[in-house]
């Protein structure tokens, strides 16, 4: 499970890609046009290309988030993961 901040979008705002161990993020929203010509101190951004390089595998077979909820500025990803090995009991 990932929670990543993303502030200022709305849901349909916003695209999820996974490609082998790499999910893209990708979100885009217009200027409203009162705002288009005012120049604006800490503006939060109106696009934003993340990509976050995941530290485990995916599952094979699974090449789409199994989940994504965005609520409140926080989007929250959930990935089918990849175990390898198996338990080691110490005697």
């Amino acid at each position: 499970v990932m929670l990543i901040d993303i502030p200022g979008f709305e849901k349909k705002d916003i695209n999820l890609t996974l490609d082998g161990n790499i999910l893209s993020i990708q979100a885009s929203k217009e200027t409203p046009d009162e705002e288009k010509h005012k120049m604006i101190c800490n503006q939060r951004p109106n696009i934003i290309d993340k990509k976050i390089r995941l530290p485990i595998e995916v599952k094979e077979g699974e090449e789409t988030v199994s989940s994504a909820k965005y609520d409140k500025g926080v989007l929250t990803v959930t990935i089918p993961v990849q175990k390898h090995g198996k338990d080691i009991t110490i005697e």
